[in-house]
């Protein structure tokens, strides 16, 4: 959480931090693959699946997809935190999504684990959003969802672990930010589910012509970017892709958070 006070630059700053973060995550995805990536992938081609392919190459792009995602959540941070919009509640629940997807992106995308664990993460990713999204569906779409997962899904249930279980929300929270993760978590859910005094006092200050103070949409902005150069770095190790963009955000971003935390 942001001190009382600080010396921070212009919001505007923070928006081209966000988008910054994005673009190196974008960058980030798909070919070249170094180790221990590569070999992972050499090896998936002795496990072909009929109507899935190599089940490593596609545990990989749902990682790159999980990176993509992050990545435009993160631009989404930066944009609706414009000082210009004054978009609290929006911007927390933009912020929160950015930190969700890269916290499973992360999960999936953890170095050195063995290539059986990797395609049980996916597997239990797979059914745990199967599952959700059959709880969503009503009765007319439900029977064309089934249909259209069902390869996957039956695949999936080949290959769960009982020993890889997907981390709920505030664990991947705590996971990334062992020291403030569950604080950090449980403020951007109070926000992003209405809580009533969250809410009382950023619409208070709005129609009272009051912007909210400018440590607040850096704290959003910053602890986004936290978890999204957390994915990269977990990435550039799984794939040996070392970005020359990310030692210097990694720079800044901790410039940024001491100025937050003064």
């Amino acid at each position: 959480m942001p001190g009382p006070t600080s010396s921070l630059p212009p919001l505007d700053d923070a928006v081209a931090f966000a988008k910054g973060v994005a673009a190196v995550l974008s960058q980030m995805t798909g070919d070249p693959y170094g180790e221990p990536a590569l070999s992972e992938l050499r090896a998936g081609e002795e496990m072909i699946e009929d109507g899935l392919g190599n089940p490593i190459a596609f545990a990989h792009t749902v990682i790159d997809w999980y990176v993509q995602a992050t990545g435009d959540f993160l631009y989404g941070t930066g944009e609706v935190s414009r000082g210009s919009y004054n978009l609290a509640l929006s911007s927390a629940a933009v912020a929160r999504s950015a930190c969700e997807y890269a916290g499973i992106g992360w999960w999936l995308a953890e170095p050195g684990i063995p290539i059986d664990s990797r395609k049980a993460r996916t597997a239990r990713l797979v059914i745990t959003t199967y599952a959700e999204g059959k709880s969503l569906l009503d009765s007319s779409d439900l029977a064309q969802y089934e249909a259209d997962s069902v390869v996957l899904v039956n695949w999936a249930q080949r290959n769960l672990s009982a020993k890889e279980k997907l981390p709920g929300p505030t664990e991947r929270f705590r996971k990334m930010n062992p020291d403030h993760g569950q604080k950090h978590y449980s403020r951007l859910s109070m926000l992003a589910h209405g809580d009533l005094a969250s809410v009382g006092q950023i619409v208070n200050l709005k129609v009272t012509g009051q912007n909210e103070h400018v440590q607040e949409p850096w704290w959003r902005i910053l602890l986004a970017c936290s978890h999204g150069l957390s994915l990269a770095q977990r990435i550039s190790e799984l794939r040996d892709r070392p970005s020359e963009h990310l030692p210097s955000l990694q720079e800044l971003h901790a410039y940024y958070d001491g100025l937050l935390s003064d």
